[in-house]
């Protein structure tokens, strides 16, 4: 769609917001519209990531200094992770090397759309996983990431929304919220979802107040 407007899509941060709706509609019955309910598209989209294949996945790196090594990628937190993989999607698989370091972030993977369910792309032969940086060593000490939930659409670390083929590997997960504890939220049948030797925490109790978790 963007092609249309000779609009070049260059930035994954930054997704363009899509609308298009028909009018006056002519069809090989001639003039008319039977369902005009479908005659309108809402969607957002930005430029894919480059992928690899399962056995040799592309590589980016998250946190820490923008100095990559050649042929791999950055992105200063795990938040522009999520609007990259959400709205522009991947060619092939992906592996996110996390730098060490605490990261105050929550990850939205997936939408559903007119168009789209879960990753842009994604599917068993390309798939994403996150993980330490293993220049840092493998231990999921090494990788906090501790959301600020807040009660409501906002209570997750990491939302799954029709996402499938993500693997989360050697990371810590927690949140700062005392309100809401919400770790993983996987919704829309989000599917082939791995947790693997990951160490999760809840929220601190500190009062009788209903909460949600």
């Amino acid at each position: 769609l963007p092609l249309l407007a000779n609009i070049v899509l260059t930035d994954a941060l930054n997704p363009y917001n899509v609308s298009i709706t028909l009018s006056n509609s002519v069809g090989s019955s001639g003039a008319g519209d039977s369902n005009p309910l479908n005659n309108s598209l809402v969607a957002s989209v930005g430029p894919a990531l480059q992928g690899g294949t399962n056995a040799n996945p592309r590589i980016y790196y998250v946190g820490g200094s923008s100095s990559v090594p050649t042929g791999t990628g950055w992105f200063p937190n795990l938040t522009n992770v999520g609007t990259a993989l959400t709205f522009g999607g991947i060619l092939g698989s992906v592996e996110f090397r996390i730098r060490r370091g605490t990261y105050n972030d929550q990850m939205l993977l997936g939408q559903i759309s007119q168009t789209v369910t879960g990753l842009p792309g994604g599917g068993a032969n390309a798939t994403v996983l996150f993980g330490p940086d293993v220049a840092d060593g493998a231990n999921a000490s090494n990788v906090i990431i501790n959301s600020p939930n807040t009660a409501g659409a906002g209570n997750y670390n990491v939302q799954l929304n029709g996402a499938k083929y993500i693997t989360f590997n050697n990371l810590t997960f927690g949140t700062s919220s005392a309100v809401a504890g919400r770790i993983f939220w996987l919704r829309n049948s989000s599917q082939q979802i791995n947790i693997q030797n990951c160490v999760l925490n809840g929220r601190t109790v500190t009062s009788s107040t209903i909460t949600e978790d």
